[in-house]
Order: C-alpha cells, then structure tokens, then sequence
C-alpha cells in the first residue's frame, strides 16, 4: 500500500500529468462532488480498464490544490480493509481521501462501509476507484447502500476524445472505447486480452468477493468462473453481438454511395452468386459468420441474460431504442448497441478478414476477394458511424421513448428506414436523419428523406411534424445539391456541437447553410457538453 500526501504528492499529481494537459467531461461531476456539502456519502468512480479513472483523481487533486489537505492511498493484492484503515488514521488531518485500486483489498466488498460511516459522516471527501469495479455496484445493494455516488466512466463519447486526444471519427472507429491511443484494442488478439482482463475478470472477481461467494449472480454464474470458462462465454456473448453486427451490415441495402451494399456488388459484378436471391445469400453469409444457430441454442438463457445484465452495468452494452413494428423492449443480445466502437471494430475487421476465405469466397478470384473485402471493411465503418452517433445521442438525452425528449431508429414492414428520428417536445418537433460514411452527396442517400408517404407514417406515428431532414456525412456542411429541404452537415462537426445544433435544428426549419455555419460559430466549446452520467442511485443489479 502507498500513500502519498504534501509535496511528495504534489510531485507525484505534476509528473504523472505532465503529458496529460486535457481533462474528462466527467470531471465537472467529480468537482461537484467534492464541493458539495456533507451529504455522508463516498463517490465511486467506476468502468472499465483504461478509462482515466485514476488520472481523474489526479486531476481533483490539482484542481484541489492544498496538497496537505488530501490523500491518495494505491492498494495493492493481499492487502485488507483493515490495512487501509491502519493508513488513514494517521492522516485525520486531511479532508480529502483518494483511494486508488480499492477493489484489490480482499474483504472490500464487505466492510467498505467504514469510508462512509466513518469518514464521510465527519464531512470529509472520499473517492474510490479501483480495476474490478462492477464490485462497487454490488456493494451499493449492500454495505455502501444509499451512501455512495457513482460516476461511470467506461463510455467515452467522440466528443471527449476528440477533446482529449484531437483524434478524427475514423480514429475514434478503430480505436474508442480506451484512453490509449488504440494500443489496447490494435487487433482481434489483443481485443480479446483487453476483454478478458477489463470486462470478464472485473464481473467474476467482483462475482467471487461479493459476499463470500454466497450471492445470486454466483449461483448463475459460479459453475464457469470456478472452471475458468467465463471469459470464454462473455467473449462470445460480445462477439456473437458483432458477428450479427457484421451480417447486418452486409445486408444492408445501401450503405456506400458508390458501390451500394455488398450483396449488390456479389450480384452486379456477375459473380457466381447472381443466381442466389438476397435471402439464400444472407442465409449462406450468416453461416459463414457463425450465426446460423442463436446464441440461446448452446449456451443457458439465464447464463447469457445475467451476462447482458452485467455488461449493461458496465455500460459495455446500450439498449438500442428502435421502433421496428416489434414490442418496443425485450431481452436480447442484438436489441442492445455495443458502446466500445474500437473493440467492436478489431473484432469485425478480424472476421471480415477470416470471412474471405471461407469456401463459400473461396472460388473466387483475388482480385474479387479483394474488392468483397474492402467493400466489407467499408460497410463495417458505416455500421459503425451509425451507433457512434446513435449512441452519443441517445445517452446525451438519457431518455426512454416516449418521454418529453427522445432519440430512436424507425424503420416499417417494407423496410423504409431512418438511422435516427430525434424528437424535441418542447419544439413540438421531428429531425429525421440519415447517417453515411461517404464524403459525396448522392441521391440514394436520401431517399428514405424523400419519400413523403413514409415521412409521413413517421409524423403520424410520433404526432410530431419533421422540421428538418438531415444527412450526417464526412463532407462538407451543405445543402443538398438536389432537393432545398435536406441539409448535409459533417458528422464531426455535428458530434462536437450536438445539443446546440439538435436543439436549433429542433426549432427553426433549416434554409440555407448559412444558418448552420452561423449557429455553430456561435457556440462556446465549454457548452459542447452536456453530462447525464452523475447518478445519485446506484444502477440496478
């Protein structure tokens, strides 16, 4: 265990974030936390590996800045809670704990109550982080209670990490999810690494030290963490989602402006599949992919839906709110958007690779292989923006679907379709929008935007009218080249400035490009943000 506190902690606050000049949204939330009165409560900063929950904490300290007054604590294995304690009664001076790594001490689950009984109750500030965090969680169901706030870290919207690490959206693709720049989630090998030492050992070593083994989500579970085989299960419940990810967007019928989906290039180019139907080559690739056969067939429905659980905790998994002429929620791996874009986008890019050759690519040439392949990787960073601005969106505004605000995907019976329908009650109005990785404007883009039948079943449906219809692109911010009531804005720019433009765009009727320049000059960085994530009650387990 190591305590730092004074100028040993000043020098040690300095040096670590030396590099590290850009601060996470979410650290409003811990300043408001710290600042508040004595509300007899510990904060929790919880997520996955890699997330900035310990440079968060150096980051308080230095906002902070009485160096005397705090305390940070790194724990290490084998240590106790009485160990900790031991460290913090010779600091009864300092106001303000930081305790890193807590989770490691091996009766924490069961006797962290002391921080908030104790120390919290005194007015002094606590916040506790540490590796296998869905341990807090449980904890809030018992020893911490309503004693604890929690601030989740794992979902890292494109906004913060442009701000963070001033990369662009096809950076963000490839590698979101991790402060590292990529490094964790570079290839399928180390994707599958990273998910087992961030996601699978943070539920089944919170699973183990929850009440000695003797709770409800051991006895689902318990069988495979004794046996090892929990990473095995969790690693395919996740790429079961993306394999279906992947045979979705295969089949989706446009995705690229040039050379539409890729079952129609395998149909136009008189490959040897131009005798198959969609249907029978959907059927074909989904065998190829793995998923013939649903996931429920082979592995125990309650050990797949305690896992969702788990991972919807861990805020890995996102429902995915899509009005599809189904009942509106229902329990299932692919009714939920996988939030860490960079690992989804290793694991897809690695099937679309062993894909290819497969027998049913194998007879054809390299040249064809070639081209079914890049149109794949192509379709997959299509698929991809989607939930990248589906999620950014939907977890801005935190609400469910029919609630004063909402954002959803809408598609009918005959497969007219909009990637999303974001609806503003207090403008009584729709934006409708299409999301695209092209860079060009063209006019399969905006079909569905045009079809007046189906805007209106979208109008009717909602009881909202559409006030504007928009093509998120990587292109310039126009307006269409063709039709004067489709606005083209660049996705980028959109997820940078997404309140302010959805809020504008919510209230006045778009006429010119000139307004959505003028608007987006007008906006303040400091207002590009908007946290939902500071929750005064613990999700539920």
């Amino acid at each position: 265990m190591y305590d730092y506190n004074g100028e040993i902690l000043k020098d040690y606050v300095e040096s670590d974030l030396e590099n590290i000049k850009n601060e996470r949204y979410l650290l409003n939330d811990l300043d408001a936390f710290v600042n508040s009165g004595n509300n007899r409560k510990i904060c929790c900063l919880y997520g996955l590996r890699r997330t900035g929950k310990s440079i968060m904490m150096l980051h308080e300290i230095k906002h902070i800045n009485d160096y005397n007054k705090c305390l940070l604590v790194i724990c290490d294995n084998g240590e106790s809670v009485f160990d900790l304690k031991k460290f913090m009664s010779k600091y009864e001076h300092c106001d303000y704990f930081f305790i890193d790594e807590v989770t490691k001490l091996r009766d924490f689950i069961n006797t962290c109550s002391f921080l908030a009984d104790h120390y919290a109750s005194l007015g002094k500030k606590v916040v506790v982080t540490g590796t296998d965090s869905l341990g807090f969680l449980i904890a809030s169901n018992g020893e911490l209670f309503d004693r604890v706030e929690f601030i989740q870290t794992t979902y890292i919207s494109f906004k913060e990490y442009n701000h963070l690490l001033s990369k662009d959206i096809l950076k963000y693709m490839e590698y979101g999810g991790t402060l590292t720049d990529g490094i964790a989630l570079y290839n399928r090998d180390r994707g599958n690494v990273y998910t087992n030492s961030a996601i699978s050992e943070n539920i089944s070593n919170s699973l183990k030290k929850w009440n000695q083994c003797r709770n409800e989500g051991y006895n689902i579970l318990g069988d495979l963490i004794e046996r090892n085989q929990l990473p095995t299960i969790i690693n395919k419940v996740i790429e079961y989602n993306n394999r279906t990810f992947l045979s979705n967007v295969i089949n989706k019928d446009f995705t690229s402006h040039d050379l539409g989906s890729l079952i129609d290039l395998l149909t136009k180019n008189d490959f040897e599949t131009a005798h198959w139907d969609k249907d029978e080559l959907n059927e074909k690739i989904r065998i190829c992919l793995g998923i013939k056969n649903e996931l429920y067939h082979y592995v125990d429905k309650n050990i797949i839906d305690a896992i969702i659980e788990y991972l919807v905790d861990l805020d890995v998994l996102y429902y995915s709110k899509t009005i599809n002429n189904q009942p509106l929620y229902y329990s299932d791996i692919n009714s939920y958007t996988f939030t860490q874009c960079g690992l989804r986008y290793a694991q897809c890019d690695a099937l679309a690779d062993a894909l290819i050759y497969t027998d049913f690519f194998n007879d054809y040439s390299h040249k064809q292989q070639k081209m079914i392949l890049d149109k794949m990787k192509s379709d997959i960073r299509g698929g991809l923006l989607e939930d990248i601005v589906y999620c950014q969106i939907a977890k801005d505004f935190d609400k469910n679907i029919f609630d004063d605000n909402f954002v959803t995907s809408y598609r009918n019976k005959k497969g007219a379709e909009f990637d999303l329908v974001i609806g503003v009650d207090s403008y009584n109005s729709l934006i409708a929008i299409e999301v695209k990785l092209s860079e060009i404007p063209c006019d399969e883009q905006v079909k569905h935007l045009r079809n007046i039948q189906f805007c209106k079943e979208v109008e009717n449906f909602f009881g909202y009218p559409i006030k504007n219809k928009v093509v998120l692109y990587r292109g310039q911010n126009q307006m269409s080249p063709a039709y004067n009531d489709i606005v083209y804005i660049n996705v980028e720019t959109f997820l940078c400035n997404s309140i302010d433009l959805i809020n504008y765009l919510a209230e006045n009727e778009i006429k010119s490009i000139e307004d959505i320049e003028k608007k987006i000059s007008e906006i303040s960085p400091s207002e590009h943000f908007l946290s939902n994530t500071f929750h005064s009650e613990p999700p539920k387990i």
